[in-house]
């Protein structure tokens, strides 16, 4: 399914949020000079449509989960979906990717202890058909992990635009009637 194209407001709306995930609607609005109820809109247009994901980031090391391992897979061709989705279904793998290369799956895994590792290569992954071959690592220090990558509206797909939409209807949609749009430097309001 292809996502909505996202418009000045809606990444102001991320880029606000990514800094305080608490901030209300209408700071949100104050910040971005543009309505409540638009930011209500955009907002719920951007969770709905699965471009953005409420979550809390919880620190494992602090509640006991002090290994983060990385294991890639070969798998046999015929089963690389069926292990991809069976190692999603599993609590403690906060991640896979089914790959290029060297490797048919990538996926990350939270343990307390190698006790914990070793419990789930023995009884969890040796579950799974079509497994050829395995990689465990252990990370040993994070030096960086972000979910605040930078937003680049311009490299976006194009969409058509209608002449449907207008700052009249306060829902940032485009048109060719002259609509209301935040600069994404200044945060000064603009007609286009």
């Amino acid at each position: 399914m292809r996502r909505p194209r996202m418009n000045e407001i809606d990444v102001g709306i991320i880029e606000l949020l990514r800094r305080d995930g608490r901030m209300s609607n209408r700071d949100i609005a104050r910040s971005l000079e543009t309505s409540e109820v638009t930011v209500r809109k955009r907002l719920r247009n951007l969770l709905e449509n699965g471009t953005l994901r409420v979550t809390a980031d919880l620190d494992a090391q602090e509640v006991g989960y002090t290994h983060d391992v990385i294991v890639t897979l070969k798998v046999d061709p015929a089963h690389v979906e069926e292990v991809a989705a069976g190692l999603a279904k599993i609590p403690e793998v906060r991640y896979v990717a089914i790959t290029s290369g060297a490797y048919d799956i990538l996926f990350a895994v939270l343990a307390k202890d190698t006790k914990d590792v070793l419990s789930f290569l023995i009884t969890k992954l040796s579950t799974f058909d079509g497994i050829l071959s395995t990689n465990t690592t252990f990370t040993l220090e994070v030096v960086k992990e972000t979910f605040d990558w930078p937003l680049d509206i311009e490299r976006q797909p194009k969409r058509r635009t209608s002449n449907r939409g207008s700052a009249a209807h306060g829902n940032g949609s485009t048109g060719s009637t002259g609509r209301t749009a935040v600069a994404a430097a200044g945060g000064k309001k603009k007609k286009s």
